[in-house]
């Protein structure tokens, strides 16, 4: 945590940080309210199936969103599910 006494000096600082959260990665703002979302609603709002349909992101970019978000890897039965998760 840090705490500095100018808000100009906050907003150089964050300037330099890399972007967090889903947002950035799927094409969505990067708002607290997205970072909380469900994969489905992501998984909606993101249009990464029309953004492939139109050739705007490649193959590989689209089947690592699908297992990312839909969290394919791994849970191929509740046994297993329990472990990765």
């Amino acid at each position: 945590m840090f705490a500095f006494n100018d808000h100009s000096i906050v907003k150089k600082v964050v300037s330099f940080l890399p972007q967090v959260g889903v947002g950035g990665r799927n094409g969505l703002p990067q708002q607290r309210r997205t970072s909380l979302a469900s994969s489905k609603q992501l998984f909606r709002s993101a249009n990464m199936t029309q953004r492939w349909q139109r050739r705007e992101i490649s193959n590989f970019e689209y089947l690592m969103y699908l297992i990312i978000r839909l969290q394919l890897v791994g849970a191929l039965n509740p046994t297993r599910k329990s472990f990765f998760y």
